[in-house]
């Protein structure tokens, strides 16, 4: 979700497209916000499925394409559903 955000924020004074308008968003504070800009890379460990709108609350503006993102998960995960964070970049 930090990936999203940070690729999707148009700059100072603006919310990122990614969750404006939804309940998760509403949490994003002005200090949140202005660190965006700051992030050059993600880690996620176990990520879950972004395309399961359960977990996802915008899946129509989750897009991660310029952030590098590193992810970490086992093969003996069977908590999280096989190649759950492959399918967040398709």
């Amino acid at each position: 979700m930090i990936g999203a955000l940070v690729d999707t924020y148009q700059g100072a004074g603006e919310a990122p497209l990614y969750l404006r308008g939804t309940k998760a968003g509403e949490g994003l504070t002005a200090e949140m916000i202005a660190v965006l800009p700051k992030i050059k890379a993600v880690v996620g460990d176990h990520p879950d499925p972004m395309s399961d709108p359960e977990q996802n609350p915008d899946r129509i503006n989750y897009k991660i394409d310029k952030t590098p993102v590193f992810i970490i998960t086992g093969t003996s995960d069977w908590e999280e559903p096989e190649n759950s964070g492959w399918e967040d970049f398709i």
